[in-house]
């Protein structure tokens, strides 16, 4: 047996990988095309021409009461540059409407920003709608559907029913035979799926069959994959997060949308949402659902509280802790439990931001040290990365 090429192939090879992974963790930043291996592709709608809302230049208005538990106020109140608010919402406008009259829109990743809310000191001061949107319109949501996964979870171990995210996944799925499976799959944490680090590869060509029954839907997948060493590299996929789904119907009986129906929106008074369902007919948790901008603002308010809202706690503060405390970094984005952080620095101060984050562009933006949250949804374009950068921080600062 030749060594020296062995060992000349083995370095080739971990190099490429190395430099895969370099490569997958410079382009992640949450907004990627969804790539939808084993479930269904998420279906999405496009912005209705025939209703876009080219505005002009609307004057501000202070956002309403809906009686839906989200306090307003008037953006003079609280300490914003209403000046360089109005300026990126012009700017908005202004970038919609170039798209809208540009023939080939829906060649290109541009895009249009269809919602932008923005909550500071516990209050909605800003609430902007454009294209074909409107206050108590669900939009799809993407990938943050793994971020109300991670909240789930979160619920899950607090009820009692899964003891901790550092047990063996397979702790908790019995329909898996370890026989059949990799050696290294058995020594996946629930931590390392939730931090996008479980070393699971498919083949691009493993399509999950549909109609599936739910317990032969993961030995399917772990019978048809190969592994890196868990919490050792990290990759963005949808299988991850598919796991979640499945710890949490065996350890409950209730799928992710019903646990969340009951234990995370009724109690926020969010009753207009949508999911979609995984081939086996779980709920399908790497993307899927669909929220108004209202609601998600909700949700980014209760990350600034520690997991309360309007003093009852939802979620533990000591969870909410964890998904937002970065297990990943790639040197300009960080990745907590299905939850992003990166930073914004303006006159060399950097500011803390956390994130739930979903393809086609849709955001939302927690600023601890602010005490704000900014809302934005879109019909795919990363503009908001620049909106924050550029105008949202800065005013608030």
């Amino acid at each position: 047996m030749n060594h020296g090429l062995n060992k000349g192939v083995m370095s080739i090879v971990l190099c490429f990988i190395t430099l895969n992974v370099m490569g997958q963790r410079a382009k992640a930043d949450g907004i990627a095309s969804e790539v939808a291996k084993v479930t269904m592709a998420s279906s999405v709608q496009r912005v209705n021409l025939k209703r876009f809302n080219t505005r002009s230049d609307k004057a501000y208005e202070i956002p309403q009461l809906r009686n839906d538990g989200i306090l307003v106020d008037d953006m003079s109140n609280v300490k914003v540059d209403a000046d360089l608010m109005s300026s990126l919402i012009k700017l908005i406008e202004a970038n919609n409407l170039t798209w809208f009259k540009d023939s080939s829109r829906h060649s290109t990743n541009k895009g249009c920003v269809d919602s932008f809310l923005l909550l500071k000191d516990g209050k909605l001061v800003v609430e902007e709608y454009f294209a074909d949107s409107r206050w108590d319109k669900p939009h799809f949501q993407m990938s943050i559907t793994k971020s109300i996964t991670a909240l789930a979870l979160g619920i899950v171990i607090e009820q009692g029913n899964v003891k901790s995210e550092q047990d063996k996944i397979l702790d908790y799925l019995p329909e898996v035979n370890v026989g059949k499976v990799p050696e290294l799959l058995k020594e996946i944490k629930i931590s390392d799926v939730l931090s996008m680090q479980s070393g699971i590869r498919l083949s691009k060509d493993y399509q999950l069959k549909t109609n599936v029954k739910v317990e032969d839907c993961m030995p399917n997948i772990f019978e048809h994959c190969q592994m890196l060493e868990p919490g050792a590299t990290y990759k963005y996929q949808g299988v991850d997060p598919e796991i979640i789904s499945h710890i949490i119907y065996n350890t409950t009986g209730l799928s992710v949308e019903a646990l969340v129906a009951e234990h995370l929106f009724k109690p926020m008074a969010i009753n207009s949402y949508s999911f979609q369902s995984s081939p086996c007919g779980l709920t399908k948790t790497a993307a899927g659902m669909a929220l108004s901008s209202r609601d998600m603002l909700k949700v980014g308010q209760l990350a600034l509280d520690k997991g309360k809202w309007r003093g009852q706690q939802i979620i533990s503060s000591d969870w909410m802790e964890k998904v937002n405390t970065s297990a990943i970094d790639n040197g300009k984005h960080q990745y907590g439990y299905f939850w992003w952080q990166h930073q914004v620095s303006i006159n060399k101060k950097k500011i803390e931001i956390k994130s739930c984050r979903g393809a086609l562009g849709q955001f939302i933006y927690v600023i601890p040290e602010l005490n704000c949250v900014a809302v934005f949804t879109s019909y795919g374009t990363r503009a908001p990365f620049k909106y924050l950068e550029e105008y949202i921080v800065p005013a608030l600062m």
